[in-house]
C-alpha cells in the first residue's frame, strides 16, 4: 500500500449575490493522500492538464476535493511547497478500497 502523507489545503467558500459571485473567508484543512508528478504519455492524454504550464502531481486520497469543474471554487493544497489548485476528479469506487484520485496543478500567479 501507497504510504499517504498529511497534506494541508484551503478551501474557499462563496455565494452569488444578485447574479455576482461572492468570495468567502478562506478555511484551511488536513487530509491524507498518497502524492505522485504527472508523466509521459499521462500527461500528454489529460485534457484538463494540458493545458498548464506548472507542475503537475496526481493525488489518491478518500477524501473528497473541490475541482475546477465544480460550480465553486477548487481547493487549494499545498504540495512540495508550491500551491495547486485541484482540476479534475475521478472516482474509484471497487471493491478493494475506495477512493479518488485527483490531478492538481501549479496555481500560477497572473
Amino acid at each position: 500500500m501507497i504510504p499517504r502523507k498529511l497534506l494541508d489545503g484551503e478551501r474557499v467558500a462563496g455565494a452569488r449575490v444578485d447574479g455576482s459571485w461572492v468570495e468567502g473567508v478562506p478555511v484551511g484543512f488536513t487530509f491524507r493522500a498518497s502524492v505522485q508528478p504527472v508523466v509521459g504519455k499521462e500527461l500528454d492524454n489529460t485534457p484538463s492538464i494540458r493545458r498548464h504550464k506548472g507542475a503537475v502531481y496526481k493525488l489518491y486520497s478518500n477524501d473528497e476535493l473541490f475541482t475546477i469543474k465544480e460550480n465553486t471554487q477548487p481547493d487549494i493544497v499545498t504540495l512540495y511547497s508550491i500551491r495547486c489548485e485541484i482540476v479534475e476528479k475521478q472516482i474509484w469506487q471497487n471493491n478493494i478500497r475506495p477512493h479518488y484520485k485527483y490531478y492538481a496543478a501549479e496555481k500560477l500567479t497572473k
